[in-house]
């Protein structure tokens, strides 16, 4: 355990709220079943802890956990910083960060215009051939010529087509409110493992672009090393809007794709700002968490963390996943700190 005391928060002043992580800081490979959950949950409410998570998951995904660490009065924040929801039982949207703004008709009748039965062979250059290509022309396809929000429409659809056609589970995160277009049934990786062959293949463009949607996500299975090159391949074909885009890469076998600055941060920097959780600790064990834990006023890593989170953090757990959040929660009881 390393404190950092110029960080702290002066004597006396409490912390309103615990924000934390959910894969890899409160779950270990057991996922939900692991039975330490019940430690942590019992403890949360004997000291009446204000303990809420912070996550890359939906909705769906952060009431799962909420639910089983009986949380229900606390803000969550979901789609790694781009929502912010009240509680679990209501889920009103305090805050949203798109990744692309719903279309216009208009907007959307352009492109088909300009393109019309070619649109589903734009942006991946092997599925046309070179006079196709000419044809068509894709430096027609520049930001200066379309809304940047119906570029990242188009470049986004191709890629969950892509997807798709390897074998590559994908779902975004859209808004709870639109039912019609619900996040896909099998978003959370725990259950992604067990039905990889099931793919999403999302709707026609027209009604894609007119999506509220805050983030992509990508699975293969972790032993499939093979798709490391097609995440490549993704990546690179997202690089024109790398001034718009926030690709998160999580190995060789998950990737994020979410609007330009948009992490955690976002999520504890609203509720500093906007609620009356003015001072935040923070937890978390990956390069994800990083933006979350600096926004934070104290600051954890389970032992598990990517070596880089050490240099940032204030307090470091000897205990890996939930029983690491379990040694901060102590801590900041024990410092006075709650």
């Amino acid at each position: 355990m390393r404190i950092s005391p110029e960080k702290l928060l002066p004597p006396l002043q409490k912390i309103d709220l615990i924000t934390c992580d959910i894969d890899g800081t409160l779950l270990s490979n057991k996922g939900l079943a692991d039975e330490n959950l019940d430690i942590l949950a019992d403890f949360i409410r004997r000291h009446n802890i204000p303990f809420t998570i912070a996550s890359g998951r939906s909705l769906e995904g952060l009431t799962k956990v909420a639910h089983r660490l009986q949380l229900a009065d606390y803000p969550l924040i979901g789609d790694n910083g781009a929502v912010v929801y009240s509680n679990v039982t209501d889920a009103e949207i305090l805050y949203e960060e798109l990744l692309f703004v719903p279309q216009t008709g208009a907007a959307v009748a352009q492109l088909t215009a300009a393109y019309g039965p070619h649109l589903e062979k734009l942006i991946l250059p092997h599925t046309f051939s070179s006079n196709m290509n000419k044809q068509i022309g894709e430096a027609a396809l520049a930001p200066q010529k379309y809304n940047v929000d119906l570029l990242k429409a188009i470049y986004i659809y191709k890629v969950l087509r892509f997807a798709a056609a390897n074998n590559i589970a994908s779902s975004y995160a859209s808004s709870h409110r639109e039912r019609a277009f619900a996040p896909h049934a099998l978003w959370e990786v725990e259950y992604l493992t067990d039905d990889l062959a099931t793919t999403y293949v999302p709707l026609d463009f027209a009604a894609f672009s007119r999506l509220p949607v805050y983030k992509i996500f990508l699975l293969t299975d972790e032993k499939h090393s093979e798709q490391k090159e097609v995440f490549d391949q993704i990546s690179a074909w997202l690089a024109p809007l790398a001034q718009e885009l926030n690709i998160i890469r999580y190995g060789s076998y998950m990737l994020d794709i979410m609007l330009k600055n948009v992490d955690k941060s976002k999520g504890v920097i609203f509720l500093q700002k906007h609620s009356p959780y003015r001072h935040i600790a923070a937890i978390g064990d990956a390069l994800n968490d990083l933006g979350m834990l600096k926004a934070a006023d104290i600051s954890g890593c389970v032992a598990n963390a990517q070596a880089e989170l050490f240099a940032w953090t204030d307090f470091h757990a000897s205990g890996s996943y939930n029983a690491g959040v379990l040694e901060f929660l102590e801590f900041l009881l024990r410092e006075n700190y709650l």
